[in-house]
């Protein structure tokens, strides 16, 4: 007796092939935005802050990261603008400054991977920060 081949059925989908992809391949966009700040000495007794601690940006959870350099004199980065005030961060030269000093002489740009608000001050004046802030976009 002999056997007759069976057929079997196959079922098959059309899928979307960028739907495998996912989003991990998927081209990763940026927003890049340039900001020069100067920060100035205090002016008058009754605004003992005057511009002299500002903040060089805001909280962003899109923020992949912030490129600062400082000229003409030092700066120091905070996390918070009480800790920006401290006396330490008033004395000229920064021999001992709360939060981290940013050397006027670097000649290149230190990448901060923050999301987060960051306060910028100076004991000597004017002080020039240049800032790229750079966010993902979705």
């Amino acid at each position: 007796m002999t056997e007759t081949p069976q057929e079997h059925v196959v079922r098959t989908y059309e899928t979307n092939p960028d739907a495998l992809i996912g989003a991990s391949n998927a081209k990763v966009r940026y927003d890049v935005t340039f900001r020069t700040i100067v920060l100035t000495a205090p002016v008058g007794t009754e605004n003992a802050v005057g511009t002299s601690i500002r903040p060089i940006c805001v909280p962003d959870l899109s923020r992949e990261r912030i490129l600062v350099q400082c000229f003409t004199n030092d700066i120091v980065l905070c996390e918070s603008q009480s800790r920006a005030q401290d006396p330490a961060n008033a004395v000229v030269g920064l021999p001992n400054p709360e939060g981290f000093l940013v050397w006027h002489l670097n000649t290149a740009p230190i990448p901060l991977p923050s999301t987060d608000l960051i306060w910028a001050t100076a004991a000597s004046f004017p002080a020039l920060i240049s800032i790229i802030l750079i966010n993902k976009v979705h």
